[in-house]
């Protein structure tokens, strides 16, 4: 269970759920959400696969880009800290 106590603490929580990181996600939102709008591939917005693999339909400087983002996201999170 998340320290939220909303859901589990998976990493669809983390990135599209947790209120602790609303914030936060609404930054990384601010960097994904134009790449897919450009690539017409909104419905990935949820798709966290997306956020960790990218996407073959992406070129590779926007995947870097998403790639770049999600790791920006889950370190300013510090959920994931040693």
């Amino acid at each position: 269970m998340c320290l939220c106590n909303t859901g589990v603490e998976d990493i669809k929580h983390v990135l599209f759920k947790c209120p602790f990181y609303a914030i936060k996600r609404a930054s990384l939102a601010t960097t994904v959400i134009p790449i897919l709008i450009s690539n017409n591939l909104n419905h990935l917005a949820n798709d966290e696969n997306l956020y960790l693999y990218g996407n073959n339909s992406i070129n590779d400087n926007d995947n870097k880009t998403i790639l770049v983002a999600t790791i920006k996201f889950l370190k300013d999170t510090n959920r994931f800290s040693i």
